[in-house]
């Protein structure tokens, strides 16, 4: 299913913004007003951080502001030999009513951006023979002289071409400078990515264009590696040959997005059916939103990655009847466990684990989350009550005649548990056993329950 783009109003760039980047924009901002003249920027986040929609508002903001801005999507381009032809298209497109002026541009740029030929071997290489020496050295000769008065014009066009395209941006930018955003380098083939970034350094480098280099830093010194076909190159030195000045966009909201996601994918009207509403189901939603936002903060999740979590908790939940509790948080959970640790998921379905080696196993991977929890108590232990809820499920699909009570219990005033425990807190884990021991509908509800719903997902696939 392909994601509605996201409306950009005019005059509101940031108003649909759940990740509060307005003040990222804003510093951005007054970067450029203060080095107007003209430098290389780059904005670095990790894939799937929701880089190219905030280039695409800032973008706006920027327009909004009086600023002639280009986005130029380097992936989408890379299927071209030259980036200066794609480069070029987009300076013609967004300064069409100059057509002349523009075409004067690309001719200059084009007689100096052509290979220069390799004259020398290519002179060598078509004479052989001892009877040819001297006409070798004279015609090697000529080709020298040929190179050496090429070099002369191209660095004379060089320094015209940047006068004239300095003096163009003033005239037709208003003395505030051009903005040129270059978005997704570190998806391009590695050849395509280094051209980019070497036309923008000697090409483009003039007074009057900002160049703005969104990417995964990480990914493109990969991809300048593979291009050198070296593990031993110094990438992040070579890239600060073409970037002035570096800002890391700042870790997302992790709640906000959650919550937007949750609207995003309209899980509102599976939970606020009139049905549903008959019902006290307790604050479910909240649940799930804590529960998502814990995760997805302390084990880092991209946000394509939460958004595909909650796409298929969607679907999940929609298999739920509405006179009962869904356990959305618990689904969420699940299908993270599905979707990144799926040996794991598989065991649990086939029930190849003792409570032990499941109780370790949740441990390893929420560690840093439960930690969170335990610590900050801002979630009141949901985290840690949807796992123990996980573990109950879990235990009552062993065997029908397990109880819960089986699981923890009080020796002349000492709580024990049946199982050891290395991060869980020992308070919360037994106010969850407490809690689910109490409710009857989780006395006799298997993890199959909640599995089949979720591997229904799999016939949605792509």
């Amino acid at each position: 299913m392909k994601d509605k783009e996201l409306e950009i109003p005019k005059g509101n760039a940031f108003m649909h913004c759940r990740l509060n980047r307005k003040e990222q924009a804003d510093t951005l901002t007054a970067i450029i007003d203060v080095y107007s003249n003209g430098f290389v920027l780059s904005v670095d986040g990790k894939w799937g951080t929701g880089k190219s929609t905030f280039m695409k508002m800032w973008k706006q903001d920027l327009t909004d502001r009086g600023y002639k801005t280009i986005l130029f999507n380097a992936w989408e381009n890379d299927f071209t030999s030259e980036p200066l032809t794609a480069i070029m298209g987009e300076i013609k497109e967004t300064f069409f009513s100059d057509t002349e002026k523009v075409n004067s541009i690309t001719n200059k740029l084009a007689s100096i951006s052509k290979g220069l030929i390799p004259t020398l071997a290519k002179t060598a290489a078509t004479l052989t023979g001892l009877g040819q020496i001297a006409e070798v050295v004279e015609k090697v000769s000529a080709a020298f002289a040929e190179e050496v008065e090429s070099y002369a014009t191209k660095k004379t066009t060089l320094l015209e071409l940047r006068s004239e395209l300095s003096n163009f941006i003033k005239d037709k930018c208003q003395n505030k400078p051009l903005v040129f955003i270059v978005d997704e380098l570190d998806r391009c083939r590695p050849d395509y990515a280094v051209e980019v970034l070497e036309k923008i350094k000697h090409l483009f480098a003039v007074d009057g264009i900002i160049f703005v280099l969104s990417i995964d830093k990480q990914q493109l010194c990969q991809a300048i590696k593979g291009y050198y076909g070296s593990e031993g190159i110094d990438s992040p030195e070579y890239l600060r040959r073409f970037i002035d000045l570096e800002y890391t966009l700042p870790e997302p909201d992790y709640a906000s997005y959650c919550n937007y996601a949750f609207e995003k994918y309209e899980l509102s009207k599976f939970f606020h059916n009139e049905t549903r509403l008959q019902h006290n189901f307790g604050d479910e939603v909240h649940w799930l939103i804590s529960n998502s936002s814990m995760i997805s903060a302390s084990l880092n999740l991209s946000l394509r990655q939460i958004d595909k979590l909650f796409a298929q908790t969607r679907i999940a939940i929609r298999l739920c009847p509405l006179n009962n509790f869904a356990h959305s948080e618990l689904i969420f959970i699940l299908i993270y466990l599905k979707t990144f640790h799926l040996p794991l998921y598989q065991k649990i379905k086939k029930e190849n684990l003792s409570i032990q080696e499941l109780v370790t196993e949740l441990e390893h991977i929420y560690k840093e989350a439960i930690k969170a929890e335990s610590k900050e108590r801002y979630s009141n232990g949901k985290l840690t009550f949807s796992l123990i809820q996980l573990i109950i499920c879990y235990y009552k699909s062993t065997s029908y005649s397990h109880k819960i009570s089986d699981l923890y219990f009080e020796q002349e005033g000492n709580k024990a548990l049946g199982f050891n425990i290395t991060v869980f807190d020992l308070e919360e884990v037994f106010s969850a056993f407490g809690y689910f021991d109490r409710d009857f509908r989780m006395r006799n509800t298997a993890i199959t329950h909640y599995t089949n719903k979720i591997d229904l997902l799999d016939s949605f696939q792509n």
